[in-house]
């Protein structure tokens, strides 16, 4: 396969937008069945599309086990056990990552996907608050110690390609009883976004810093003005990589943003695969590896020359 540009993604947005598609794409061609490179789906819950008829190598370790995230049922117990097994999971299967790097294998993983974040607080939260409310502590610590296990996948010391999804979520108001006291708090003032991907606990603002890479996508209906469905309305999915509509609140980070508009890229791609996005940032890592960024907007092209007090 061709060259890959070590980074990681963030992919949100609504049911059946493509996340699923776009990140599979990255190790599979689920449009000729073929595989395109060595990689691993780590998917949370009843996160899973049969229409894209990924091979079971993917979903499992090295040593066979699973990879899936297993809900514990609503009419049984939370215990330690349930934790802990997600935990030693994750904790081999990172181990293994950085272990197989250091050796230099020829086989190891080049892509991980984690599919279905949003549905990793319906797994335990939603079933502990059921049942137990007065241990809600240990779902905190899972978080924590999920979330230091996560650093452990830094794409350029591995030489892998990360990239999560989750659902869409919806900036959080404030919810008053009938006296005007606040029982529901909502999101502080920093959160200038309407629409940022779905998380819970300090998963919700801290997880999407640690991405060099966050993209809103959606499902539209297009008329193609091209091809073999020209003038027809056919459904499409739209990755959105740079935020460039202020009419749109949704979170967007774009790690080479200067870049990317300097070349001219899109900042809305239709029906992209992993592929078509990876070219894009090779182009740009070889190109402005010793080339200058020549359009910029400063603060005077902002509030005007005249009014500029820098």
């Amino acid at each position: 396969m061709g060259d890959l540009f070590y980074t990681d993604y963030l992919l949100y947005g609504t049911p059946g937008s493509g996340k699923t598609s776009f990140a599979v794409s990255a190790m599979w061609d689920w449009v000729k069945k073929k595989k395109l490179r060595n990689g691993r789906i780590i998917s949370v819950g009843g996160e899973k599309n049969d229409s894209l008829h990924i091979p079971e190598e993917f979903t499992h370790t090295g040593s066979g086990g699973s990879l899936q995230v297993s809900s514990p049922m609503l009419d049984k117990d939370v215990t330690e056990k349930d934790y802990d097994q997600w935990l030693r999971t994750l904790d081999q299967f990172t181990r293994a990552l950085i272990r197989d790097a250091k050796q230099g294998k020829a086989d190891r993983p080049e892509v991980i996907v984690f599919d279905g974040w949003t549905e990793f607080n319906l797994l335990f939260e939603n079933t502990e608050a059921r049942q137990r409310m007065d241990t809600m502590q240990r779902y905190g610590s899972l978080l924590k110690e999920t979330f230091g296990l996560l650093q452990r996948l830094d794409p350029r010391t591995l030489e892998v390609v990360v990239i999560a999804t989750a659902r869409v979520g919806e900036r959080r108001k404030a919810k008053v009883d009938r006296r005007g006291a606040e029982f529901v708090p909502g999101d502080p003032d920093f959160v200038n976004v309407d629409y940022y991907p779905s998380y819970r606990g300090q998963f919700r603002h801290e997880l999407p810093h640690y991405y060099s890479n966050v993209y809103y996508m959606q499902s539209e209906v297009v008329v193609p003005v091209e091809g073999d469905f020209k003038g027809e309305s056919v459904p499409a999915h739209s990755l959105t990589t740079v935020r460039a509509d202020d009419a749109q609140q949704f979170l967007i980070k774009n790690q080479s943003e200067h870049e990317w508009l300097d070349a001219g890229f899109d900042t809305v791609l239709y029906n992209a695969s992993f592929t078509d996005v990876n070219d894009l940032f090779i182009q740009l890592r070889d190109e402005y590896a010793d080339k200058e960024v020549t359009k910029r907007i400063t603060h005077e092209d902002i509030v005007g020359k005249s009014k500029a007090k820098i």
